[in-house]
């Protein structure tokens, strides 16, 4: 099973990326959720992530130091950077 981070502050997106992620569950996939940076590097120290999809912009810890954390602990692990601006 692979085991995929989705790191977002908005919900929204978090939902939006996870129908996406498990849209073919071949092979099975896990989808764990972080509201924002320091919950990604917590999650990731546990142990048994495989991919992170991080989003940049966030409160508290911005996806780019989250990166940096998370890549200092594990350098191999695959971080994809994901983020949205809402211009009107």
């Amino acid at each position: 099973m692979i085991r995929v981070l989705i790191v977002d502050d908005e919900k929204i997106n978090r939902q939006i990326l996870r129908l996406l992620v498990l849209k073919s569950n071949y092979p099975p996939i896990e989808v764990v959720e972080a509201e924002n940076g320091e919950e990604a590097v917590a999650i990731v120290k546990k142990g048994g992530i495989d991919l992170v999809l991080m989003d940049i912009m966030m409160p508290l810890m911005s996806g780019i130091e989250a990166t940096k954390q998370i890549k200092k602990y594990r350098h191999d692990l695959m971080v994809i950077a994901v983020s949205a601006l809402d211009d009107e």
